[in-house]
């Protein structure tokens, strides 16, 4: 918990079993963004779609996770994108809590050529 983000290490001052849930979904966001900065070849690029989340009425800056892993994996950030969400047909279930996502962020992360 020592080495997370401040925002997480506030979470746990409120709520010490949702800060260890985002403590995890950090640990899957290294092992995802290492994993394609691994089998990216030089050159080569991967877009992701990132949604912030907000806990306990905490926002989670979720693609600046995304962004800083990514960094120090070796990708780098080429375009960064907020794409409002409009359509709400398919809201999903948010267990209990009213938080509606506004808009997600596009994230184009690049591998150097060597």
């Amino acid at each position: 918990l020592r080495d997370s983000p401040r925002e997480v290490q506030s979470l746990h001052e409120r709520d010490p079993r949702a800060a260890a849930v985002v403590v995890h979904y950090l640990r899957d966001i290294k092992s995802v963004v290492t994993s394609c900065a691994t089998w990216t070849k030089p050159g080569g690029a991967v877009c992701l779609i990132v949604g912030d989340s907000t806990i306990r009425g905490l926002p989670m800056p979720v693609h600046q996770w995304f962004i800083d892993v990514a960094q120090e994996a070796g990708l780098g950030l080429q375009a960064h994108y907020l794409d409002a969400v409009r359509d709400r047909r398919l809201t999903p279930k948010r267990k209990g809590h009213h938080s509606v996502i506004e808009h997600e962020h596009i994230l184009m992360l690049a591998k150097p050529n060597s």
